[in-house]
């Protein structure tokens, strides 16, 4: 059987993360130029010829979205044969975590003329341009998973925290919610985490500040906090 001479273009597409009040929220942009000008997507577009995934992935998202300096790691690859009508786009599917001093820098440029930052309950999500939409769910599970193996819930926090910081982190990208003695008691003195010498004052009470020791994060992370998540 005689196959057409193939073209294939190769993107990334990006979907930053960021936590703003308590909420888990993922960025989307409208479009302002065509394919599906003036739909909501995630920033996408494709690869250069000199590039690497994520130097195209970092260069797309400050481009579009003014964003620069989160943590990316690759999510999945979507190669379905219909994905464009008009020509086979294969797309590699990066999250973004962003801290929350770095997720305020957002700045929409000519390619989109809105953006942004929206909970994964918002209707929006499931009617993206293009196949976005059947990204999300994966997506998430792919946080998800990032969390319970240590390292997304840092890059989404603060540098410096609470503990009641880390836990809320945690129940809010599972859905869980987390007896706060048992929490206190495997994370306290985790040797992941490093004690500072700064109180964070609140209004009720005062609570000590940390930071992650990413060196201890990999060997001693599962040993303390597997058995609540």
């Amino acid at each position: 059987m005689f196959e057409p001479e193939l073209s294939i273009q190769v993107e990334a597409v990006i979907a930053p993360l960021c936590i703003q009040k308590g909420v888990l929220k993922v960025l989307i942009v409208k479009r302002a130029i065509s394919p599906n000008e003036g739909e909501w997507a995630f920033p996408s577009g494709l690869l250069e010829y000199h590039e690497t995934f994520e130097q195209a992935a970092e260069r797309l998202l400050e481009h579009i979205t003014g964003l620069a300096g989160g943590t990316l790691k690759q999510v999945q690859c979507f190669s379905a044969l219909n994905r464009y009508a008009e020509h086979r786009v294969i797309a590699q599917l990066f999250s973004a975590y962003f801290k929350p001093s770095l997720s305020a820098n957002l700045l929409v440029t000519w390619q989109a003329s809105e953006a942004e930052w929206v909970p994964f309950s918002d209707e929006r999500l499931s009617g993206l341009a293009f196949d976005h939409s059947g990204m999300v769910a994966e997506l998430l599970k792919a946080v998800q998973i990032d969390t319970k193996l240590g390292s997304a819930v840092f890059e989404l926090l603060p540098t410096k925290f609470t503990l009641t910081n880390l836990q809320q982190g945690f129940e809010t990208i599972l859905g869980i919610t987390l007896d706060k003695r048992n929490f206190r008691k495997r994370t306290e003195n985790a040797v992941f985490l490093k004690h500072l010498n700064e109180i964070k004052t609140g209004q009720h009470s005062d609570a000590r500040l940390f930071s992650l020791n990413k060196e201890a994060l990999k060997e001693h992370y599962l040993n303390h906090l597997k058995p609540l998540l």
